[in-house]
């Protein structure tokens, strides 16, 4: 796979959100509670109240639903058992949800920020803010490939290349409005960090000319498994679409780095693509994680975020951990997504 860093620019409309929430069950006995039947329930003020929504049993321990929601803020808890008052038995433990770092607010509940897109959260152990309820064995990594951006100035062109030609001669995809230029203006190194920076002016090029630049970068180096981190402060305001992506080092796209090696021989979604994080100006707290298939891509239903308060004003730690079962999305160890192959 390669690494892409890209920053571009899409506007936002306002509407009904569907959202799947999955609860790994694995770790506990389902009961009835007052109901008739053995059953796990989704239950918060906005989210029909104390009776909950019944969830729907996968067959592998875990249990899901998929509702609509409006934009916004909420705050939930998985239930074990059906009651219909607040101060029932069933709720999650909240010191297991504060230790673990997902409990918000004063009864300390599960939180999720709603916005535009169709978004998955979970897998989440019962309980706890991991994805999943068995342990997973630990894994030690060799460094095998980092850049820590020490020299100011240019970037290093040894590892990275600025793509830049319009893949289809006249834009970019997902209606992005901007040209990605190799400039100092649009990408340098400084203090230690990259700086990627998304402009508003008239600029020409390739016979276009267009109001924005921006800048988006492949790295020249390829891999399969292992763990990648990246540390990023993203930008604010809406209009904004960062992302930290990989796509399969044999997509045939026009000057895209591994396509001018001489790889290139199908085309998206048929190389598949994995986003590490991808974030939204028009929802300043809330990151993704994503995968698209031949399978499922564009409003792909492979996906999973969180929210983080400091994802535009603090750097945090954006991962995927990849082996041949699946893949794991965290930030900062806090995992949001794990697909299963």
């Amino acid at each position: 796979m390669r690494i892409y860093i890209l920053l571009s620019t899409m506007m936002a409309t306002i509407h009904a959100s569907q959202v799947t929430f999955i609860v790994d069950m694995s770790n506990q006995t389902v009961v009835a509670g007052n109901g008739n039947y053995p059953a796990v329930y989704i239950s918060g003020v906005n989210i029909n109240g104390p009776s909950g929504l019944e969830m729907n049993d996968n067959g592998d321990g875990t249990w899901q639903l998929t509702i609509d929601l409006q934009p916004g803020d909420y705050t939930y808890k998985f239930r074990n058992g059906y009651y219909d008052y607040w101060d029932s038995p069933g709720w999650e433990n909240d010191n297991s949800l504060i230790e673990g770092g997902c409990a918000f607010g004063t009864y300390f509940d599960r939180q999720v920020i709603v916005g535009n897109n169709y978004q998955t959260e979970g897998p989440f152990c019962f309980e706890s803010c991991n994805s999943y309820c068995t342990d997973e064995p630990n894994i030690e990594y060799n460094l095998v490939w980092s850049d820590e951006f020490d020299n100011n100035g240019a970037i290093d062109n040894s590892k990275w290349h600025h793509q830049t030609q319009l893949p289809n001669g006249y834009s970019w995809y997902n209606n992005e409005i901007q040209h990605y230029t190799n400039r100092l203006e649009n990408s340098y190194v400084s203090n230690g960090t990259l700086k990627i920076v998304a402009k508003r002016e008239t600029f020409t090029d390739q016979g276009h000319t267009k109001q924005f630049t921006s800048a988006r970068l492949n790295s020249k180096f390829a891999f399969t498994y292992g763990k990648v981190e990246v540390k990023a402060k993203l930008p604010e305001g809406v209009g904004t679409w960062p992302a930290i992506w990989m796509l399969g080092q044999n997509i045939d796209e026009p000057g895209a780095y591994w396509q001018m090696q001489g790889y290139g021989n199908v085309s998206w979604p048929y190389c598949g693509e994995i986003d590490i994080m991808e974030h939204w100006g028009g929802n300043q707290n809330y990151v993704q994680s994503a995968l698209h298939t031949p399978s499922s891509f564009g409003g792909t239903i492979n996906h999973g975020g969180q929210n983080i308060s400091n994802a535009t004003t603090g750097f945090n730690v954006y991962s995927l951990e990849w082996s041949p079962e699946k893949m794991i999305f965290s930030v900062n160890d806090l995992e949001h997504y794990t697909y299963k192959s």
